[in-house]
């Protein structure tokens, strides 16, 4: 399971040329971010690059807002510069073993060898052109910064840190007057900028719960205009910017949000048969979601996307295992990763437990077999406990611990690391048997 979710996140990162500011959370701090520019500098002084380098995006506007910073996009206003550039440091052997191109876009990842830990992404200043009206891919070529900066979602990310000159540029004028008022707005019109990427429907919403900000009228009234144009968004994009707003700080306010829109249907249909919906209790499922959610965050404010998906998914159907299998395709369509459906599927299907049902061994057994793994009992017992209902789930780790002292159980974790040790050589001498057959076969032929 563990070499699965590997090579899944490592999938991930190598396809991620669909959207080039998505990242991963880095080790970057404010200092390191200053350290890094200052290197930069003092490099490039007297080289071609001298000049054209760029800091953008987020951690400008998180240095406006005094919020630490935790990514860093260069941008090159030379044409491929982004490649080119990087190219430049690996020749110098400044970079930790070869950076990564995608060359349609004029961009590279790569890490310094000085900085080790953090990721760094390098990109052209462009401009795009969106062709097809059913996607949200577009033609990319060089641009110069300014036609760069206005191609760019929101005006309080098309700010510029000059690298050389060590200045903010703010080419529409707007960018840290709006950061400083509270203001989203667009660098071009609201409604070319929605109807081009609606990815930016939802950026433009999160930013706005993030930092409790308010959303210029002519560009709310153009994102309304728009939701519909999240169908095109890739289950990709959906997956992360839902999760993003989970996490954020105030989840539930942008969820109702988000309903009260239409956006929330458009983005994961299935979600609205809880709008109407009934628990076994009578109480409306959408509104029992978001209360367990409420309850989840007073009690582990720390809680993990995992237990905030269970809470809205539990109220799919009355019935918990057809929930379960529901909340199961649900996330298979948002590709999210193997390991993460089951933990939630799993929430989903015992989050009713009862005392008297964990009087029954075979009951508890059932949920041990189901669990697979001891930290997904954990979880369990760490949902339940997160819910008011610390009494059941100290039954289960009580349950737990005596089915597997007597052996009864099916469940033991002594046992897992040998059980997926003789699977794997299963699977690998079945692969030494059909490449032997092949090869025998390839004889014949000759």
């Amino acid at each position: 399971m563990q070499n699965y979710a590997k090579g899944k996140a490592q999938k991930r990162r190598f396809s991620a040329v669909h959207d080039f500011f998505v990242h991963l959370q880095l080790n970057m701090t404010t200092k390191l971010y200053h350290v890094i520019c200052e290197w930069l500098r003092e490099l490039t002084e007297g080289t071609p690059w001298e000049g054209h380098l760029f800091a953008v995006g987020g951690c400008c506007r998180d240095e406006i807002l005094g919020l630490e910073i935790n990514d860093l996009d260069l941008a090159v206003d030379l044409p491929m510069g982004g490649v080119k550039f990087a190219r430049w440091l690996e020749k110098k052997r400044l970079t930790i073993g070869r950076p990564i191109f995608f060359m349609k876009y004029g961009t590279a990842k790569l890490r310094l060898r000085k900085f080790p830990d953090d990721e760094i992404e390098l990109v052209q200043t462009r401009k795009e052109q969106y062709t097809r009206e059913t996607s949200r891919c577009p033609e990319v070529v060089f641009g110069s910064i300014k036609e760069d900066c206005y191609r760019r979602d929101f005006t309080v990310n098309s700010l510029y840190y000059d690298i050389t000159r060590r200045v903010m540029v703010d080419i529409t004028a707007q960018g840290i007057a709006d950061i400083e008022a509270g203001i989203i707005r667009t660098p071009m019109d609201p409604d070319e900028t929605f109807n081009d990427d609606p990815v930016r429907i939802l950026r433009g919403l999160r930013f706005a719960n993030r930092f409790n900000w308010r959303i210029e009228p002519g560009v709310w009234d153009a994102l309304l205009h728009h939701i519909h144009r999240l169908e095109i968004v890739s289950r990709e994009r959906v997956h992360s910017e839902f999760c993003k707003m989970l996490n954020g700080p105030a989840p539930i306010e942008i969820l109702e949000t988000l309903k009260d829109i239409g956006a929330l249907e458009v983005m994961i249909p299935p979600i609205k048969a809880l709008y109407h919906g009934r628990e076994k209790n009578g109480i409306n499922a959408w509104d029992a979601g978001l209360e367990r959610l409420r309850v989840l965050l007073e009690n582990a404010p720390e809680a993990p996307t995992r237990m905030r998906l269970a809470c809205l998914f539990i109220g799919l159907t009355p019935n918990a295992t057809d929930a379960s299998k529901i909340t199961r395709l649900i996330m298979q369509n948002l590709r999210f990763d193997r390991p993460i459906i089951s933990d939630v599927s799993f929430l989903v299907r015992y989050h009713a437990l009862r005392i008297e049902d964990l009087d029954n061994p075979r009951y508890v057994r059932a949920i041990q077999n189901l669990a697979a793994l001891p930290r997904r009992m954990a979880l369990l017992e760490a949902f339940l406990s997160a819910q008011n209902c610390g009494h059941v789930a100290a039954k289960l780790v009580q349950a737990d611990k005596e089915l597997i002292r007597s052996n009864s159980s099916g469940y033991n974790p002594e046992k897992e690391a040998s059980a997926r040790h003789k699977k794997q050589e299963r699977f690998d001498n079945q692969r030494r048997r059909r490449r032997r057959h092949g090869r025998r076969r390839n004889n014949k032929h000759e």
